[in-house]
């Protein structure tokens, strides 16, 4: 049977049906497939870059200050923190005295920090003030008189962090500016926590550092993932920490070291009466590769080179200098237990002695000579364990993931393109190319989020709006079926009296009172006002998301609350750019607050076999 529908109801009806497509497309906005407010990779360049004084130096292109002071960083995976100088000089002050000039010091160390410049620097008494992460070393005597502050850290033209805890340094820790990505990163946990970034994970590839433009090419440092772009062929996967190692060195097993000569032979340096299977730590801090006395040996008697003396150049430092005339022509390559091969080819292994002169500039200090990259572990250094340092990183990919206390190495592939992929949560709107840089002031901290195609707030007017659209169309039905029931009743009345006035005697007169047309009462329907209330509970539901090892804000609080700074977007004012306090970072054991649990406990450590992996890591 048809249903028919009174005229009148139609507007109501499709009110009805416009405000429940709202409703479901509000619902589908707000919780897709993917999560919109885990945040994006960051990918910061590895390149020349120009400090505040014209100066050029190669490292992570990052600025701190207000206005921007531009300076060049290199990669620590044994430091929490990020230290950077100031010029303020004490003895041999990262390799840099009273007795350099102020130029070859800021090229050197990366540039110097020039406090009374940033309209946003704001001291600290110490570290603890800040609290902020605690190193490893903290105890070590290069960092006891380091100063502290805060200050707007940009990593990206996108993204801005204001009130990130800096160390000046004071001592001879560091010989340049650095970012400090150990397991307990302070630049990682707070980028993760707001959610600016998918994971605590980070990636890197050194680029090309060569004599000649040809063998030149920046690299790049991405934040919460990794280039797929720069990667090439099958992986290996390996624990973060093995058992009884140092807890801040990825380490692998060298089975095999080869000089690949120009004549097609590949003699090893490992083999009888010479070093056999060794262990090393790869270090994106270290500028050579620290090899075995029996290694360097063995290196020079096949390639037939001429030991003159040690490197002191500050982008080399402790290089091995030979003769430029029969210097070694040929590549080098690794072979890392399970089975990954790197080659690091010629021109990024053996290259000119290069220093650094009173204006900032670099130049060959002597052309008679090239520097090797290696370090030969002798005397009181000859029981270290190897280092696998920059060289190595020109020619191999790392990813490190401290939630899941894993480290990836590839082969690299070099080239300009990049294609950047999420490690954790799925990202929504992700697309093999970058996003645009903004030409706009950067945002605090999560312009990841800004990034979605909807908003939070734009889906909360949605939402409110179809609510009150279905709460007048449910009033308006019951006023309409309302009236329409007393005018059915009236009808009937009506109906009723005509039947009673065919039945009443013909001489008996019928009473009517009636009025004259201008006294006549207005006439209304009787309406019983009535609140309607929507059902079910408006309570906010916060849930977990699920991710690569750390959750998301959780309903429930810490046994003794504490407030909490967010660096989630603010609402929009005539200066979008507040500055937001730091998220405490560093918690006492006793708190219990679940999204926070992630970022100062760390699982326990787990001896596990490496293995062979064909795909790169989702």
């Amino acid at each position: 049977m048809a249903m028919l529908v009174r005229p009148n109801l139609l507007p109501v009806l499709l009110l009805f049906c416009r405000s429940l497509s709202a409703l479901c497309l509000a619902t589908s906005t707000s919780q897709p497939s993917c999560t919109s407010a885990i945040g994006a990779p960051i990918a910061v360049p590895i390149q020349n870059v120009t400090l505040g004084d014209n100066t050029l130096r190669r490292g992570a292109a990052v600025s701190i200050g207000s206005p921007p002071q531009a300076f060049a960083f290199q990669l620590n995976a044994e430091l929490n923190n990020t230290y950077i100088f100031d010029g303020t000089y004490t003895s041999n002050l990262g390799g840099c005295t009273s007795g350099n000039s102020s130029k070859e010091c800021s090229d050197q160390l990366g540039g110097l920090f020039d406090k009374g410049k940033s309209t946003t620097w704001s001291p600290a008494a110490n570290r603890s003030a800040l609290r902020t992460a605690i190193e490893s070393r903290g105890s070590n005597p290069n960092h006891a008189n380091d100063s502290w502050g805060t200050d707007t850290i940009r990593i990206s033209s996108t993204v801005a962090i204001p009130g990130f805890p800096l160390a000046i340094s004071r001592g001879q820790g560091e010989t340049m500016n650095t970012l400090g990505l150990a397991q307990n990163s302070t630049l990682l946990n707070l980028l993760a926590a707001n959610a600016t970034i998918p994971s605590r994970t980070w990636s890197f590839w050194q680029g090309w550092t060569g004599a000649d433009t040809e063998h030149q090419m920046d690299g790049t440092l991405v934040l919460g993932g990794y280039d797929a772009a720069k990667v090439i062929g099958a992986n290996i996967t390996l624990p973060l920490t093995p058992a009884d190692e140092d807890a801040n060195c990825r380490i692998v097993t060298i089975t095999d070291i080869k000089m690949n000569l120009k004549n097609g032979s590949s003699p090893s340096l490992f083999g009888p009466n010479r070093a056999t299977a060794q262990k090393a730590c790869v270090e994106p801090h270290f500028n050579t590769l620290s090899l075995s006395l029996e290694s360097w040996t063995a290196f020079l008697g096949i390639s037939g080179s001429t030991y003159i003396d040690r490197s002191t150049s500050p982008v080399a430092f402790f290089g091995m200098l030979v003769e430029a005339k029969g210097a070694y022509d040929g590549d080098l390559t690794f072979t890392i237990d399970p089975g990954l091969e790197i080659t690091i080819p010629n021109h990024q292994l053996v290259v000119p002695d290069v220093g650094i002169n009173n204006q900032g500039q670099e130049y060959i200090k002597n052309s008679s000579t090239r520097s090797v990259l290696i370090n030969s572990l002798q005397q009181v250094n000859a029981n270290d364990m190897l280092v696998l340092g920059l060289p190595f990183f020109t020619s191999a990919y790392m990813l490190v993931d401290d939630d899941q206390q894993t480290f990836t190495l590839w082969k690299a592939q070099p080239n300009t393109t990049q294609d950047l992929k999420s490690v954790g949560a799925p990202v929504c709107n992700s697309t093999s190319e970058p996003p645009a840089p903004s030409s706009t002031t950067p945002s605090i901290v999560n312009s990841a989020i800004q990034r979605a195609t909807v908003s939070k707030g734009a889906k909360a007017g949605a939402v409110v709006g179809t609510l009150a659209g279905v709460a007048l169309f449910v009033a308006a039905f019951f006023a309409l079926k309302r009236r329409s029931s007393r005018k059915r009743e009236a009808e009937a009345a009506l109906e009723a009296a005509r039947e009673h006035d065919s039945d009443t005697p013909s001489g008996l007169p019928i009473y009517k009172p009636e009025l004259p047309s201008n006294k006549q009462p207005t006439q209304e329907l009787g309406y019983e006002a009535s609140v309607y209330e929507l059902c079910g509970d408006t309570r906010h539901e916060m849930r977990a998301i699920s991710g690569r090892g750390h959750a998301a804000w959780a309903p429930e609080m810490p046994a003794d609350p504490i407030e909490e700074p967010s660096l989630s977007p603010q609402k929009e004012s005539a200066n979008p750019r507040k500055e937001i306090p730091l998220s405490p970072l560093e918690m006492p054991a006793s708190r219990t607050s679940r999204h926070l649990s992630t970022l100062r406990m760390m699982p326990p450590m787990i001896k596990r076999k490496p293995v062979m992996n064909r795909n790169p890591p989702i």
